[in-house]
């Protein structure tokens, strides 16, 4: 990406973007998205490559679920992807990637602290999820898109939707 094609929107418009650091200049603004494509391209592929193993584990048959009694530091490395791309996105106040690791960091520290097995339904949902914030990097990337849209709005709700049964199937 180039920094100079991407500006800072104008916030005298309402939107749907939280928008509370400081004022950004274009210049500013480009380079902080472009480092957070650098590093979320990465945090994506931890989680991808982790999620893999996850669900390697669940098809070996060893395991029905995945628990934090029984891979705490696989489940905490997902987290903690998760949890820098939250990061990542919030200086440049990226809603969409926000608003979906938010979500990730609840089914994670659920699953973390006992209240939520991960199997493979659930597991499944995870990766729709990763698939979902690539997608809202591409859209980005190429289009310097970055406003929650209606297709972001219905598959916040599916995922809710998803998570609610997994809870209550626990």
């Amino acid at each position: 990406i180039r920094p100079e094609k991407l500006s800072r929107p104008d916030r005298s418009m309402k939107s749907e973007r939280v928008m509370s650091g400081p004022d950004f200049d274009g210049e500013m603004f480009g380079e902080l998205v472009s480092d957070f494509l650098d590093e979320g391209t990465q945090l994506l592929a931890t989680m991808n490559q982790r999620l893999l193993h996850v669900e390697e584990m669940l098809c070996d048959g060893k395991h029905d679920s995945i628990t934090a009694s029984n891979n705490l530091e696989l489940i905490n490395e997902i987290f903690r992807a998760a949890h820098s791309l939250k990061g990542a996105s919030a200086m440049p106040g990226l809603s969409n990637v926000i608003e979906l690791t938010h979500r990730l960091e609840n089914v994670l520290d659920a699953n973390r602290s006992g209240q939520l097995d991960l199997r493979r339904p659930l597991v499944d949902v995870l990766f729709r999820c990763v698939d979902r914030l690539e997608s809202m990097m591409t859209r980005l990337r190429e289009e310097q898109d970055f406003e929650i849209t209606s297709e972001d709005h219905a598959f916040f709700t599916w995922l809710d939707g998803e998570l609610a049964g997994a809870m209550g199937a626990t």
